[in-house]
């Protein structure tokens, strides 16, 4: 993880909590404000959180939310800026398809965007349903395993 951030830092001259933390403190800035963030910044924040994320559930440390909320906001800021689709609706399906897919909890999902996108999350609840349902759907067809069970469930399981 520590190399992912070294390499996330030399690469873009941004802090290294972008990838080492959660990202929970992460997310408002990067969604109010993505002006600030290039193209190959993002992508970079995409695929060093990524790892570091991935290293990090597989050793049982840290939580699945947040991380996963982080890049589902940072691949829907990098897709927002596609014709027809906003910035807020990139972020809104980013978040909910990355959290459903690792969490395998839709409801929870939709909720949770919703009220992380504040006043702009009522407009944007029928995308964030779609994308939740599409994400689990995704996660589900990949998984070897023929049931949606959430991740703490499964990962027990699997010990």
């Amino acid at each position: 993880m520590g190399l992912c951030a070294a390499a996330y830092t030399l690469l873009t001259g941004r802090p290294l909590a972008d990838v080492l933390f959660s990202g929970e403190t992460d997310i408002g800035p990067l969604v109010s404000n993505p002006a600030a963030w290039t193209v190959g910044g993002l992508v970079a924040l995409v695929v060093f959180k990524t790892i570091a994320y991935a290293v990090s559930i597989g050793s049982f440390r840290g939580g699945p939310t947040f991380p996963a909320l982080l890049i589902g906001a940072a691949i829907g800021v990098l897709v927002g800026h596609l014709p027809g689709l906003g910035v807020t609706a990139g972020v809104a399906i980013g978040m909910s398809a990355g959290m459903a897919a690792v969490l395998r909890l839709p409801i929870t999902t939709v909720v949770l965007v919703t009220v992380l996108l504040g006043a702009q999350g009522l407009s944007q609840i029928p995308i964030v349903m779609i994308a939740a349902v599409v994400g689990l759907v995704t996660a589900v067809s990949l998984d070897r395993t023929d049931t949606i069970r959430p991740l703490k469930v499964r990962a027990a399981r699997n010990a």
